[in-house]
């Protein structure tokens, strides 16, 4: 490489859009059709048509990855584990819902219908540590085990933050089940981040 060239960086801008597009609707339906009375059926369905946007997201970020030769077969089969488990999360989190209203279970049938959707939660943070055994190209691991601090700090940081502020009742409290979807945006955060400093 002459002097004169710089290194080719990868382009996350595809994969940030759909990334926002996927977070505005997981976020932004349930919290806008809760605050106007929506039909919980708009709701879910809104959810569930934003769920499709991770497939977009996905190739545009194995794309940009591909430019640098970041793509790699273990990074491939973790996002189709990721994928299909996003989506078992979401049948199971309708599925569940919908068996509490139409049948009203209690006991340990219901324990085991509030537990079903974090089962592919579960899933998804074991395949986030099968990928990291599974890639061979130790710099892009290395990006990834950085990503993943990165996440988990940010995600302890708001835990903390906003713990303290509940105490003072100066927030709603925060549904435990909003850690995974903090954590993940923290790793686009830190795909932002990277890109900002060239690295």
């Amino acid at each position: 490489m002459s002097g004169s060239e710089e290194p080719i960086k990868a382009d996350y801008r595809l994969a940030a859009f759909w990334a926002v597009l996927f977070f505005a609707g997981m976020f932004g339906f349930p919290i806008a059709g809760y605050s106007q009375g929506w039909p919980q059926g708009i709701i879910f369905l809104g959810m569930g048509f934003s769920m499709f946007l991770l497939f977009p997201m996905v190739r545009a970020t194995t794309m940009a990855a591909a430019q640098v030769n970041e793509a790699t077969p273990a990074m491939d089969a973790y996002n189709k584990r990721v994928l299909f488990w996003s989506f078992a999360y979401l049948i199971l989190f309708f599925g569940s819902l919908y068996a509490y209203q139409t049948f009203k279970p209690g006991g340990p049938v219901l324990i085991l219908i509030a537990l079903l959707p974090a089962i592919p939660i579960l899933w998804t943070i074991q395949a986030i540590g099968k990928y990291l055994r599974e890639e061979e190209d130790e710099y892009v691991r290395s990006r990834k085990i950085e990503a993943g601090i990165f996440a988990t700090g940010l995600l302890l940081a708001i835990a903390t933050i906003w713990g303290f502020l509940d105490i003072f009742a100066l927030v709603p409290g925060m549904p435990g089940y909003m850690a995974v979807p903090i954590w993940a945006i923290g790793l686009g955060i830190f795909q932002i981040i990277s890109r900002v400093r060239g690295t």
